[in-house]
C-alpha cells in the first residue's frame, strides 16, 4: 500500500524549500509543494494569543481550537510562511488511510440490570434518555424505525454529510458538506443516504442506539438516546475530517444542553501509535474539556495480520524486505530519541535471484533531519531506482520517512539497520511470507519478520482520553430470515481472531476494554436488505430489518451505548470517571486470564458494574476494592462459584455480604501462592456483594457482582 506519491522534481523542490524545516510532517510538505495555492486545513500547536495574530498576518482562518491546538486553514504557501513563526510549535496534516472496522449483547455485557434499574440504581430504568450519542461513520439510514421515537419522530437531531457540495446549509466554521436538523429530516428534505460500505454507519448506530421497534430483542444499548451523525468523506484529503466531526458533535450537544458520547468505528493503521500526533491530542482534549463527554473508538481488526515491524537492533546488520507491488514504495519508521541515537540506517536492493546489488551506505538518523536526501542506486551502470529520505523530529519522537521510485518491479528493496536501538513501523507491505530458506540465502538468518503485535489503530485510539475497544464473540448461532438455525465460527466468549493487539508504541495498555462484537445483531440498511435476503439470507434476521454484524466496529458502539447510560445516571461525570469505572469493574474469566494484558486490555465490559462501581459501600462495610493487590477473583460477575488466586499465603475466613449488610456466605479459606481456591456458593440473587477475606494479618474487601 503506497503511502506517498511524489515525483523526482517535487522532491528536489522540497529539498530547496524546506531544508532544516522540522515543524511540518513529510506529507504536509509535499501537499504544499505540489500546489502552493491549494486550500488546506491543518492542525497547529500554538498559544491562543499568537495564533490569532499569526492567522491575521497570513490571511488564515481559525475554525476551532482547544488546549493550544487549533484547526487552521488557508493557502499552502501562506501556511508555509506562518509555520516559520517562533510561536508555531507544530503543524500537521496527514493522508487519510481511514478504514471501516467491521440481542445477546445486552446479556453478555450485563446491560439488562441497567435497563431495568436494578438495585442499587436509583431510577426505574436507564436507556440513554437526555443523552446524545454522536456517531462518525459512513452514512445513516435515518428513516429506519430503530431511529424513531414511539410517536414516529426522528431521534436524529443533526446530520452532517461531509460528501455534499458547499451550499446554504453547509455547516460553519468547517465550510464543507451539508447539514440538516431534525425538522428538515422529518420534512423529507435530507437527501443523505446510508448505504455506503454495506450500511456500516447504520449498523454501528443500531448497536449503540437502535430501539428495536420491529424486533424488541434486537434493541441497542441506549435505545432512548438522541443521535447526532457525521457521514465522513473518505476521499477528502484537504480537511481534518475526524477532528472537525468530533468538534461538530460536541458543539451540537452543547446546544442541546446534554451529555454526549461519540463513537468512531473508523481507523487508520499507519502512524506512530503513541497518541502524540496533533489529531490525537486535539480529539482527546475535546473529550476531556468538560464533564459529560466521552469518546469511544474501535481498536482495530488486524490482530491476525503481520504488518508491525518492531525490534531492538544489534550491532549486526538486520534487514526486512518491503513488497515491490508498484514503482512507488513508501514507509515510515518511528523511534524515541534515545533509541535512535546509536542506530544507523540504509536502503538496499537485491534482484529476483537474491543477489544483493547496492545500498546508499549506513547513515545516522540525523543525516536527513529537516532535509530531504536524494540518492540514486545503480548497478553495472544501470539505474535501479531513486530513494528519498526525510527525518522529522517532535516531542522526543523521530519519524524516518522513505520514498522509493523504483525503475522496475523485479527487485527486492530492503530496510536495513545496524548499531543499537529500537524501531517500530506499521506497513502492510512488509514481507512476512514466501521467504527463502537459509540454504538459498544464508543472510536470511538476519531477517526481521513483521509480527501481529501492536496491531491496533493509530492516532486517537492511542489517546488516554479515548476508550478503545476490542472484540470478542457474543454468539455463534441464530435463526435467519428463512427460519434456519445458522452457525457462525468462533468460540462464544473468546476473543475474535482479528481483534487488534495493544499496547501503544510507548507501551500503554490498549485496548481499554473488550465487548461483544462478533456475530452481533443490529439494524440493517433498508435499501440493502432485499439484496442481502436474496444473496446472503443467513445474515438477515426473521423480521428482515436486522442483520448480523461483526468486528471492533460492532464492539465499540456497545461501550458507547453504555457510556450514554452512565451519563444518564451521572450527567456531570468526566471521561476519566467513566473510564475508571468501566475498567475497575470489568468482567474477567478464563478467556481473559489475568488483566490487564495486550489482547483483552482490562477485561470484558460489565455495564451494570460500571454504573455501580463508584456507589457508596453497602451497609456495614466501610471500604471495598481496596487492599486486594495480589488477589485475583474470577469469574466476575460470578454465578455459583468463585475462584480465588493469591500471590501470598493467607489463612482465615471468607464472607459474602449483600447490599443490606447481611452475611449470605461464610467459609474457611486457605490461599497458597499460585493455587486456586474454589468456593461453591449457595443460590444468591443477582446484585452487588462484598467479598471479605479476613486473616490475622489483614482484611481484604472487594466489590463483586452476581449474574
Amino acid at each position: 500500500m503506497s503511502k506517498y506519491i511524489l515525483s523526482l522534481s517535487t522532491l528536489l523542490m522540497l529539498n530547496i524549500c524546506f531544508a532544516q524545516q522540522t515543524k511540518m510532517n513529510f506529507y504536509l510538505l509535499n501537499k504544499i509543494n505540489t500546489n502552493p495555492e491549494a486550500h488546506l486545513n491543518v492542525l497547529v500547536k500554538c498559544n491562543e494569543q499568537s495564533i490569532k495574530e499569526i492567522a491575521s498576518k497570513y490571511d488564515l482562518t481559525i475554525s476551532h481550537g482547544s488546549n493550544s491546538i487549533y484547526s487552521l486553514s488557508g493557502k499552502g504557501i501562506d501556511l508555509m510562511q506562518a509555520s516559520k513563526e517562533k510561536d508555531i510549535k507544530r503543524m500537521e496534516h496527514f493522508k487519510s488511510n481511514l478504514q471501516v472496522l467491521d440481542d445477546s449483547s445486552l446479556v453478555k455485557n450485563n446491560i439488562h440490570p441497567v435497563h431495568n434499574g436494578a438495585t442499587p440504581l436509583t431510577l426505574p430504568s436507564y436507556k440513554g434518555k437526555n443523552v446524545v450519542i454522536g456517531v462518525i461513520d459512513t452514512g445513516l439510514d435515518f428513516g429506519h424505525p430503530d431511529f424513531k421515537d414511539s410517536l414516529g419522530n426522528t431521534r436524529v437531531k443533526f446530520l452532517w454529510d461531509q460528501k455534499f457540495a458547499v451550499a446554504s446549509n453547509t455547516p460553519q466554521p468547517y465550510n464543507y458538506g451539508q447539514e440538516w436538523d431534525s425538522l428538515q429530516i422529518m420534512q423529507g428534505n435530507c437527501p443523505s443516504v446510508g448505504n455506503n460500505n454495506g450500511g456500516h454507519g447504520t449498523k454501528v448506530t443500531g448497536v449503540a442506539a437502535g430501539n428495536g421497534i420491529t424486533e424488541f430483542k434486537y434493541r441497542g444499548i441506549a435505545p432512548e438516546a438522541d443521535i447526532i451523525f457525521v457521514a465522513i468523506d473518505f476521499n477528502n484529503s484537504t480537511e481534518a475530517i475526524i477532528a472537525d466531526a468530533v468538534h461538530y458533535i460536541y458543539e451540537k450537544a452543547n446546544q442541546l444542553g446534554k451529555p454526549c458520547v461519540i463513537n468512531c468505528s473508523l481507523g487508520d493503521y499507519y502512524g506512530s501509535h503513541d497518541g502524540t500526533d496533533l489529531q490525537a491530542q486535539y480529539i482527546g482534549g475535546l473529550a476531556a474539556a468538560q464533564p459529560g463527554r466521552a469518546m469511544v473508538a474501535a481498536n482495530g481488526n488486524a490482530g491476525n495480520i503481520p504488518f508491525h515491524l518492531g525490534y531492538s537492533a544489534t550491532n549486526d546488520t538486520s534487514f526486512t524486505w518491503i513488497a515491490n507491488t508498484s514503482n512507488q514504495i513508501g514507509f515510515d519508521v518511528y523511534g524515541d530519541s534515545a533509541e535512535f541515537a546509536n542506530l544507523k540506517i540504509t536502503l538496499g536492493v537485491s534482484d529476483n535471484n537474491l543477489n544483493y546489488k547496492s545500498n546508499f551506505g549506513f547513515r545516522d538518523i540525523d543525516s536527513s533531519l529537516g532535509v530531504i536526501v536524494y540518492d540514486t542506486l545503480r548497478f553495472g551502470g544501470n539505474k535501479i531506482g531513486d530513494i528519498f529520505t526525510y527525518t522529522d523530529y517532535t516531542n522526543g519522537l523521530y519519524t524516518f520517512s522513505c520514498l522509493i521510485n523504483a525503475d522496475s518491479l523485479n527487485y527486492l528493496w530492503s530496510f536495513e539497520t545496524a548499531g543499537t536501538g529500537k524501531i517500530d513501523s506499521w506497513n502492510f507491505d512488509w514481507k512476512s511470507a514466501g521467504l527463502p530458506s537459509p540454504t538459498a540465502l544464508p543472510q536470511i538468518m538476519k531477517y526481521k519478520r513483521p509480527d501481529t503485535l501492536q496491531t491496533m489503530c493509530t492516532s486517537f485510539q492511542c489517546s488516554d482520553d479515548v476508550l478503545s475497544v476490542g472484540n470478542y464473540v457474543g454468539r455463534n448461532s441464530y435463526r435467519d430470515v428463512r427460519d434456519t438455525l445458522y452457525f457462525f465460527p468462533g468460540v462464544v466468549d473468546s476473543i475474535w481472531e482479528t481483534s487488534s493487539y495493544g499496547p501503544t508504541r510507548d507501551l500503554r495498555v490498549k485496548p481499554d476494554i473488550c465487548a461483544t462484537g462478533e456475530n452481533i445483531v443490529t439494524t440493517g440498511e433498508r435499501g440493502f436488505m432485499q439484496w442481502l435476503i436474496v444473496n446472503y439470507p443467513f445474515i438477515v434476521t426473521r423480521d428482515s430489518m436486522h442483520m448480523i454484524f461483526g468486528g471492533s466496529s460492532a464492539s465499540a458502539p456497545v461501550v458507547a451505548g453504555l457510556a450514554a447510560l452512565y451519563f444518564e445516571a451521572n450527567p456531570t461525570a468526566t471521561n476519566q470517571m467513566l473510564k475508571r469505572d468501566i475498567i475497575n469493574c470489568a468482567k474477567t474469566d478464563t478467556f481473559t486470564g489475568a488483566v490487564p494484558n495486550n489482547l483483552w486490555g482490562n477485561g470484558k465490559l460489565n455495564g451494570f458494574g460500571a454504573l455501580i462501581c463508584s456507589l457508596p459501600s453497602p451497609v456495614g462495610v466501610n471500604e471495598y476494592n481496596t487492599n486486594t493487590k495480589g488477589i485475583t477473583v474470577y469469574p466476575v460477575p460470578f454465578t455459583n462459584e468463585l475462584n480465588i488466586i493469591s500471590n501470598n499465603i493467607i489463612k482465615g475466613k471468607i464472607k459474602l455480604i449483600d447490599i443490606s449488610g447481611r452475611i449470605v456466605y461464610e467459609n474457611g479459606i486457605e490461599l497458597k501462592s499460585g493455587t486456586v481456591s474454589k468456593q461453591k456458593l449457595p443460590v444468591l440473587s443477582q446484585g452487588v456483594y462484598i467479598m471479605e477475606i479476613k486473616s490475622k494479618e489483614t482484611i481484604l474487601r472487594e466489590l463483586i457482582l452476581k449474574d
